[in-house]
């Protein structure tokens, strides 16, 4: 599973800068997402609302985060959230496939 979670996978700003070697280290992917998430709340927070609304991303868990003012930790508490959901994403896919669709006509 570990091998399909790339920077593409997370559609975040910025998320492109992790180097993917094809060795998956879920240690340094957190970090650099939740740097690219720390910068985000500085500088774009209503695009960073939208991104994890389109990862499909719990807003009670985003606002649950957010609205803590004490936590320090804010950028790598919304990173966990963010792999939680694409794992659980990659594994629905997987229990899940699509067939292929064989339509000439009907490639977008």
């Amino acid at each position: 599973m570990s091998n399909d979670l790339t920077p593409k996978s997370i559609r975040l700003p910025g998320i492109e800068k992790i180097n993917n070697d094809g060795e998956f280290n879920e240690e340094e992917f957190l970090i650099t997402l939740s740097n690219s998430i720390a910068s985000l709340l500085e500088t774009q927070p209503d695009l960073l609302l939208s991104s994890l609304y389109r990862m499909d991303i719990s807003e009670s868990k985003v606002r649950k985060i957010l609205d803590n003012k004490e936590a320090k930790d804010i950028p790598i508490q919304l990173a966990k959230l963010i792999l939680k959901r694409q794992k659980a994403s990659l594994d629905s896919r997987k229990k899940f496939p699509q067939k292929k669709i064989d339509d000439p006509e009907a490639s977008y």
